[in-house]
């Protein structure tokens, strides 16, 4: 249902210009950052790239361990924050949309995201869609949008700010330095980020915000979900295999099939 959804919606933004509605986004006149066959210059960006960008159909892996989360401290308190639940979820997937955007930055600057690969998991960049700084600039936006809603979860929350800021910028850092920074994912040791991120931290924060306290019962029934996101993450690099060697790139996926 959200795939059709989403069809639907990235359909009527494309159309939308037809209709007379100023949809489109006046885009960089230059692109300043070195990147592998990328015009000077895209002309005529859509919302549906930027929405496509951020990988919607993605966000299931981070609304569940909210759901969860919230659904334990309800079990725990007899009451749930409905405020707290919906800023929790939009920080959350702000945080994820900007995850998964530096994924595509780096995956396409490393050279693993090409235009002739169909299996191309994100192809804003490699069909031209967008360019690289507006994928970062977009990025680094959500990263602040997620950080903004945090301080108000804090304002609102009974839970420590230390306890919070923890768990909050423990998951913050992994979705960056999954793909970003020294890129653990093109170390073979991703998981090692993705496994708490998606998981035990995820719900015990959802949790943690709720109640104001920690409890050891949201880590251990946060594992399940660790392991569904990793059985996703883990689906599609085999396929990719020749195009990661030939950038020398060895990822955990590969190595195990």
């Amino acid at each position: 249902l959200a795939r059709v959804l989403y069809s639907h919606f990235t359909s009527f933004l494309y159309l939308a210009p037809r209709l007379r509605l100023n949809f489109q986004i006046t885009t960089l006149t230059s692109c300043t950052v070195r990147c592998p066959a990328m015009p000077a210059a895209i002309v005529g960006t859509h919302i549906g790239d930027y929405v496509s960008a951020i990988r919607p159909w993605s966000f299931s892996t981070s609304l569940i361990p909210v759901v969860l989360g919230n659904a334990l401290s309800y079990r725990s308190t007899g009451v749930i924050n409905i405020p707290l639940l919906l800023l929790t979820a939009l920080s959350v997937l702000a945080v994820h949309g900007a995850g998964n955007l530096v994924n595509t930055y780096y995956d396409y600057m490393k050279g693993v995201d090409r235009a002739e690969n169909r299996w191309t998991g994100n192809r804003v960049l490699v069909d031209r869609r967008l360019t690289p700084n507006q994928v970062a600039t977009f990025g680094a936006a959500l990263y602040g949008v997620g950080t903004v809603i945090f301080a108000v979860i804090v304002s609102l929350s009974s839970a420590r700010i230390d306890r919070l800021a923890l768990l909050f910028f423990v998951g913050l850092s992994g979705s960056f330095l999954y793909t970003g920074g020294i890129g653990l994912k093109y170390y073979a040791v991703g998981d090692v980020v993705i496994l708490p991120t998606f998981g035990p931290f995820s719900v015990l924060f959802d949790y943690t915000v709720q109640t104001g306290c920690l409890s050891l019962a949201p880590i251990i029934l946060g594992i399940p979900l660790a392991l569904h996101v990793k059985a996703v993450l883990h689906a599609k690099p085999p396929r990719d295999a020749d195009i990661y060697c030939s950038v020398d790139l060895l990822i955990l996926p590969i190595i195990l099939s």
